[in-house]
């Protein structure tokens, strides 16, 4: 009994002191994957690596965040490399990107470019027009071209949404203006 109490102490002490995994190391792992155009593999290794901690609460609000927004990424390219278009990965990116937001994220326009056409491929119209609103001032010309999609999807639905499709056409004519000149 005397000898089990130091090997259990000294056992429950190397433990307690075992170096924390470094998440934010991890996920930049994730991110090089990422840029390196590695989707599927930086979506594997999230899940995979880093999800338990997240799901176990062990995550800060700071790692959190990116995980959340290298995951809507890694999902949200890798379904666009591969031209595939799936209902559930397109939920999946509004998730990610949502809870990235949740914790603090401030998007990049190529991040909230992924969020209208995300929304444009669910068909979620109105939604993707307010995502529009949300593009950085110097990304006028997309936006435009944004608008543009919107109008002539709402003249494609079953019942067309002429009365949208002016609107969008108005605020898309009004940018033009103030984009050129």
């Amino acid at each position: 009994l005397s000898i089990g109490f130091p090997l259990v102490f000294l056992s429950v002490a190397a433990f307690m002191t075992k170096p924390k995994l470094d998440l934010m190391g991890e996920l930049d792992k994730a991110e090089a994957m990422i840029q390196g155009d590695q989707y599927s593999s930086a979506v594997d290794f999230l899940g995979e690596k880093l999800f338990p901690f997240l799901e176990a609460g062990q995550m800060s609000s700071a790692e959190a965040r990116r995980y959340h927004l290298l995951m809507g990424r890694g999902i949200y390219r890798g379904q666009r490399t591969l031209e595939v278009s799936d209902p559930r990965n397109d939920r999946f990116v509004l998730v990610e990107y949502e809870h990235a937001e949740h914790f603090g994220a401030e998007l990049e326009g190529s991040d909230v470019e992924a969020l209208v056409e995300t929304r444009l491929s669910l068909g979620e119209l109105d939604k993707a027009l307010h995502e529009v609103g949300r593009l950085p001032a110097e990304m006028g010309a997309r936006r435009v071209a944004y608008l543009k999609r919107i109008a002539v999807e709402s003249l494609r639905r079953p019942v067309p949404e002429t009365d949208r499709a002016l609107g969008i056409i108005a605020v898309a004519t009004f940018l033009l203006l103030f984009l050129f000149t």
